[in-house]
């Protein structure tokens, strides 16, 4: 590890095109010094560093995971998109507890919509979540499984398109059904009717 690095890393005025520079060329051995530099930057600071962080890889997953926690909206903003560009499993349960956490800031959506890039592995994290007290985690719950179209979901939508304190997220449970494959409009409906049976899906 490079003395000169460890320092422009810890510089304020040559922290923002270091930290670049360690994305760039994967330099592994400096991320924990990258990171806590990253979560020090301005706004203006991150979104030139933004582009680059998906360029430290899977390895970087539980590191960024846990920035995702930080205080800073413009840090965690930065590594919820990073972690939706790198597609590691990993950072699944990590983002469904950001937006179950942040729920009605616009990172919760950043997370829902990062989530949504998982496609069918995020689906065992979604479906925790869908015992969150809150309507709009589940709605947005919802909303990714829809997208994500897995047929793994679909007794949980059958129960919250019956059952659901919220008519918003039992609408929106029938109208996820219609996009998973495996389940027709008519049968969308019925479970929206009270007629649901799981031996005709």
């Amino acid at each position: 590890m490079s003395p000169e690095m460890a320092v422009r890393l810890a510089n304020r005025v040559t922290r923002t095109k270091a930290l670049i520079e360690v994305c760039r060329k994967g330099l592994k051995d400096y991320l924990p010094l990258a990171l806590g530099a990253l979560d020090k930057l301005t706004w203006g600071e991150v979104e030139e560093v933004a582009p680059f962080l998906p360029l430290l890889g899977n390895d970087a997953v539980p590191a960024l995971c846990r920035l995702l926690n930080s205080t800073r909206k413009q840090t965690a903003a930065a590594v919820t998109e990073a972690l939706a560009v790198i597609g590691d499993a990993r950072a699944c349960g990590p983002l469904v507890a950001m937006m179950e956490q942040q729920a009605g800031s616009a990172n919760a959506l950043r997370a829902r919509d990062s989530l949504i890039a998982f496609a069918e592995a995020a689906t065992p994290s979604l479906l925790q979540a869908l015992e969150s007290p809150n309507w709009e985690v589940r709605y947005h719950v919802v909303q990714v499984l829809a997208v994500a179209g897995d047929v793994r979901a679909i007794e949980a939508l059958a129960d919250i398109s019956l059952d659901d304190r919220s008519a918003r997220v039992r609408d929106a449970a029938v109208e996820a059904m219609m996009l998973i494959p495996a389940v027709g409009k008519d049968e969308a409906y019925a479970t929206r009717d009270g007629f649901y049976n799981p031996t005709i899906i």
